[in-house]
């Protein structure tokens, strides 16, 4: 039988001073893909850019990748990516319908800020303000329908937190800084670390 998991988000077991050595790391690791991350910071809905070549992220993010390796959960590793904000949180939405974890990691600006999560429907594909006809959102996955939806958590981001990145959720940001959160991307056969390191609930 598959094995699920039903909670949206677990705070991450991992330490304070090792998670701190990775802040740095991600941040040039977000200026290798491109040196003006402001650009990126449009309204109303940020931006999503992302590496997944895995060899410039091991060459720009060793501490990182240390830490995965000593999880044994590398061969899980899809992608990492930086969610750009500057003024402005998200709409609700999913990050598309896989992989379905991340490990999110504040970076820049992360404070009084948060993810938050809805019971919401999905709304048929459409356009906003900075989309496209064949992607309803730049760097996002399907928006929800915001009239109906009610809260069912939010958690602070400035803590990292493993995240369901497939369930509607936005972020909250009240400032107006540029604001940069990573999620490191895992495919979905990370499921049975989880279980075993956060349980089924």
């Amino acid at each position: 039988m598959e094995q699920t998991i039903s909670w949206l988000f677990k705070k991450a077991k991992i330490n304070e001073n090792e998670a701190a050595l990775w802040k740095p790391e991600l941040y040039n690791l977000a200026l290798n893909i491109s040196e003006n991350l402001e650009q990126f910071a449009t309204k109303p809905v940020g931006k999503l850019i992302a590496e997944y070549n895995l060899e410039i992220i091991e060459r720009i993010c060793p501490s990182v990748v240390n830490y995965i390796k000593s999880e044994q959960i590398y061969d899980h590793l899809y992608y990492i990516c930086f969610i750009i904000n500057q003024g402005t949180g998200t709409p609700i939405h999913n990050d598309g319908f896989g992989p379905i974890y991340g490990l999110n990691v504040p970076i820049l600006n992360c404070e009084n800020t948060s993810t938050v999560y809805y019971k919401a429907k999905f709304l048929p594909r459409r356009t906003v303000e900075g989309s496209s006809e064949s992607f309803p959102a730049v760097g996002y996955g399907f928006w929800a329908d915001e009239e109906s939806a009610v809260e069912v958590g939010r958690l602070d981001a400035t803590v990292p937190h493993w995240l369901d990145v497939t369930a509607p959720h936005k972020a909250e940001v009240f400032h107006d800084f540029l604001r940069i959160n990573c999620s490191i991307r895992f495919h979905d056969t990370i499921i049975d670390y989880l279980i075993k390191k956060y349980g089924k609930d």
